[in-house]
């Protein structure tokens, strides 16, 4: 007979390497996409390098511009702009009606992408907050941009909403895309990396909210309001409110080394599905607070109280590991649904650190009532200590979910069927 081991929300993280793998940094993938949808004749691509010397008009690799906006302007929808290695930090647009000096506006439907990857292409804002700063780029209208590093952009502390938005990237409108990117050192108000749009496979890495003289609510240290698909999110700070991601949405995401000074360290208001919340830190609560995640670990959090997770709704997911200073270390005010809280922990005193204050439905968590489909006997793990947070074989877990969210959770975090059996794990 074969036997099947089976995971809980699809989790295996590898002594803190994720399974997956992210950060292709290939434009390549995005420009063929790009021009499948155009006959030949109907787009043109124009040209930019750093060190041409004749600097237009941009048809061919011999007379390319210096400058991204350059090649941008000239371009019609539909169009390409390839841009060879090097720092794009000089030049500004402003877009009417606003204050803030962007170093590239992307304002029509054309994919702007680099021959080599992110790691050598660069654009970088400037500034330091305020009327002195720099946005890295502004797109709207569906444009792409694919293979930069957009590193050091910074937004105004008043003025327009969107001129405090999104240090890296402002996106105006859903369709916009950011593609193989790096999104690094930039801040804002509200999105130190990013505002709006899309993102797809993007590492988002050392983003901040800026802090400005007048106490005020700031959020999104990484991304604000933003759907983010197959992203590493990492290592940003939120001077209020949701380090990694405020609103918005996530997939196939992982967040990591996130903190917020006063809440939420990974994300706040927003749908995660099938992602990795781990070592983010906050004051409470450590992670998440509200919004809803589903299929998606939370694990190796800090907070002082009110744990992980706060006010969100969780289905099929494992809270574990985490830990507070005071009270509670697991979850806080949440709805569970298939759910694993364990082995959560606090440094006070507190009796039960697992959860408070919580509603669970076919969930596993110690001391639980056994009403609802519920079950409080240890989840059975196939390799805690590597984190590796699989059901074993023998897990009670195994055919014990509830299928009320199953066109949301039909697969784990790999892509996995969630249902073998009688009924879906937990």
């Amino acid at each position: 007979m074969k036997t099947r081991e089976r995971r809980v929300g699809t989790f295996s993280v590898f002594k803190g390497v994720g399974r997956r793998r992210y950060l292709m940094l290939s434009v390549c993938a995005g420009i063929a996409s790009w021009l499948g949808i155009l006959e030949p004749s109907q787009a043109a691509t124009w040209y930019v390098w750093t060190n041409s010397t004749a600097n237009g008009p941009g048809t061919e690799w011999s007379t390319a511009f210096r400058d991204i906006q350059s090649a941008v302007d000239v371009a019609v929808v539909g169009d390409q702009v390839l841009v060879r290695p090097g720092t794009y930090a000089t030049g500004g647009r402003v877009v009417p009606g606003m204050a803030l000096t962007n170093r590239v506006v992307i304002d029509k439907a054309i994919l702007v992408g680099s021959t080599d990857g992110a790691q050598t292409t660069i654009i970088e804002g400037g500034g330091g907050g305020g009327p002195s700063a720099i946005r890295g780029v502004f797109m709207t209208n569906d444009a792409r941009l694919s293979g930069f590093t957009i590193r050091l952009g910074r937004t105004a502390h008043s003025g327009a909403e969107q001129d405090q938005q999104g240090g890296g990237v402002f996106m105006a409108d859903t369709n916009c895309l950011v593609m193989d990117s790096l999104i690094q050192e930039n801040s804002a108000l509200f999105g130190g990396g990013v505002s709006g749009g899309r993102c797809e496979r993007c590492h988002l890495t050392g983003n901040s909210t800026q802090l400005p003289s007048a106490m005020m609510v700031i959020a999104g240290g990484g991304a604000y309001q933003s759907r983010l698909d197959s992203c590493w999110v990492e290592n940003n700070h939120s001077h209020w409110l949701a380090g990694g991601l405020s609103g918005g949405e996530a997939h196939d995401c992982v967040f990591q080394g996130n903190s917020a000074t006063y809440n939420a360290g990974a994300s706040s208001g927003a749908k995660l599905y099938s992602c990795i919340v781990r070592n983010n830190n906050s004051a409470s609560p450590g992670a998440i607070s509200s919004g809803e995640a589903y299929s998606t670990l939370i694990c190796d959090n800090d907070t002082t109280q009110n744990g992980a997770v706060s006010g969100a709704l969780l289905v099929n997911c494992t809270v574990v590991n985490n830990s507070a200073s005071d009270k509670i270390g697991g979850v806080y005010g949440c709805t569970l649904v298939n759910s694993i809280v364990w082995s959560n922990t606090t440094r006070g005193t507190w009796p039960t650190p697992d959860y408070m204050s919580c509603s669970f439905s076919n969930s596993c968590a110690p001391l639980l009532p056994l009403t609802s489909g519920n079950i409080d006997q240890p989840p059975a793990f196939s390799d805690w200590t590597n984190g590796e947070y699989r059901l074993a074989f023998d897990s009670p877990c195994r055919d014990a979910g509830t299928t009320s969210f199953w066109s949301v959770c039909t697969t784990d975090y790999e892509g996995q069927p969630r249902w073998f059996g009688a009924a879906p794990d937990m």
